[in-house]
């Protein structure tokens, strides 16, 4: 009984023997195979995280549809979540929120009672041409000159070392509801013709109705706005700009949603 019981672990501890002999003969093949799951965990992770990104990315897009003047806040933040700046404007009546994903900034400015007062979208990207509310244009479709929106007024006609923004608006009645819409050349925003660049008034020449003639019948808006009903914005917005304003996009990190 006794030489049986040596037997046995004489035979346990040769097969752990054989079995380590085998494995540290075979550690090169492990040892890559460890590699693989490793970079095959990695890929996996980075696939989710493309996936995932660019799901959010097109709801973004896709909700740019569902929003308007008078919701609240809180319903634009279910929508596009956090974001990425927030400040107060009009001596501290109204703030504005911004968010900025792949394709496009988000203005969005309410008031103290979280109502939404106006929004402003501003392309990044020439290839993406979103549907202005109301009027079934979309955005690099049309020049300011060749707009079906009847400029009623220029909001900014403005020319720095640095940068030329515009902006012009016009009401379009009870299809509307009576809200202004408005037409913005942003600093930051998608170039959708580069010939704009030979159109840029000078900055003796911004408030010269031929250079700013000359300037609608060749840029394209890249970004458009909305206001409330029978509301005027004109004054809030001379100030703040139409969009996301050349300062502080520059000062955003790049991390798109």
């Amino acid at each position: 009984m006794l030489n049986l019981q040596n037997l046995k672990r004489k035979l346990s501890f040769q097969s752990i023997k054989k079995l380590w002999n085998n494995i540290t003969g075979h550690w090169w093949l492990i040892t890559k195979v460890a590699v693989f799951v490793a970079a095959l965990i990695g890929f996996l992770n980075n696939g989710l995280e493309l996936i995932t990104n660019h799901i959010a990315q097109k709801h973004a897009e896709d909700s740019l549809g569902q929003i308007n003047s008078g919701v609240s806040i809180r319903y634009v933040e279910s929508l596009f979540g956090v974001p990425i700046v927030e400040r107060k404007i009009a001596k501290g009546k109204l703030t504005e929120n911004l968010f900025s994903f792949n394709k496009f900034y988000l203005q969005v400015i309410f008031d103290e009672s979280g109502t939404v007062r106006f929004y402003a979208v501003t392309s990044k990207d020439k290839n993406f041409r979103p549907a202005l509310p109301y009027i079934g244009e979309t955005l690099g479709s049309f020049t300011f000159g060749k707009s079906s929106i009847n400029r009623d007024g220029i909001l900014y006609s403005n020319k720095s070392s640095k940068f030329y923004e515009y902006a012009e608006y016009g009401e379009i009645g009870f299809p509307a509801n009576y809200r202004k819409l408005y037409l913005a050349f942003n600093p930051m925003g998608a170039i959708y013709d580069e010939r704009v660049y030979e159109a840029v008034p000078s900055i003796s020449d911004t408030d010269s109705p031929t250079a700013i003639q000359k300037f609608r019948a060749m840029a394209y808006p890249n970004s458009y706005g909305v206001g409330s009903t029978l509301a005027d914005e004109t004054k809030f917005l001379s100030y703040t700009r139409i969009g996301i304003d050349f300062y502080t996009a520059v000062d955003l990190p790049n991390i798109d949603k």
